[in-house]
């Protein structure tokens, strides 16, 4: 793992969940949940000295034993996307991208805007829509959730969060 902070490590499960299952189904998710967390837990850093810190048995080892810690946050991670929140504010089960295809994870772009400048940017993952929502951009966050209507174009077809503007104009060239 390149860096041992709960964000990053989340993110490297999140990635190999998805990568391994492909499609949003929550029992499925769930269950590679416990292979995606060793798989991020032990991986070693390539761009690291072998006898770095990072790489040694007793990062691997203190990293571990917090297992079940990211384990448990993944599944509540998992359960929030393959869900939609009801009027009350809790979950029901199939939600709103239940189902839905990955098409990528950690998907680089590049665009030049003109000679000197070019947008770049990596999407965490985006997920085949239907035919009224299109493909959906998944940014996931540790700390906080983003405010929805940062989410989603307002009614003049405006994106409000430079983030995800940046991300949509990368997707759609």
């Amino acid at each position: 793992m390149q860096h041992y902070d709960f964000g990053t490590i989340c993110h490297k499960i999140v990635e190999n969940i998805f990568n391994a299952c492909g499609v949003l189904d929550f029992a499925k998710m769930k269950a590679c949940i416990p292979e995606a967390t060793q798989k991020a837990l032990t991986e070693k850093d390539e761009k690291t000295k072998a006898d770095d810190i990072k790489n040694s048995d007793l990062a691997t080892q203190m990293l571990l034993a917090q297992k079940g810690i990211f384990e448990n946050y993944i599944e509540t991670f998992v359960a929030q996307i393959c869900s939609a929140p009801e009027k009350d504010g809790k979950v029901k089960p199939s939600g709103k991208f239940e189902n839905y295809t990955v098409l990528g994870t950690e998907k680089s772009f590049n665009q030049p805007i003109n000679a000197n400048y070019s947008l770049y940017g990596q999407i965490d993952a985006i997920i085949s829509g239907d035919a009224e929502q299109g493909d959906v951009i998944l940014d996931y966050k540790t700390g906080s959730l983003p405010d929805p209507k940062d989410c989603v174009p307002d009614d003049k077809e405006k994106l409000n969060g430079f983030q995800m503007a940046v991300y949509s104009k990368l997707l759609l060239n």
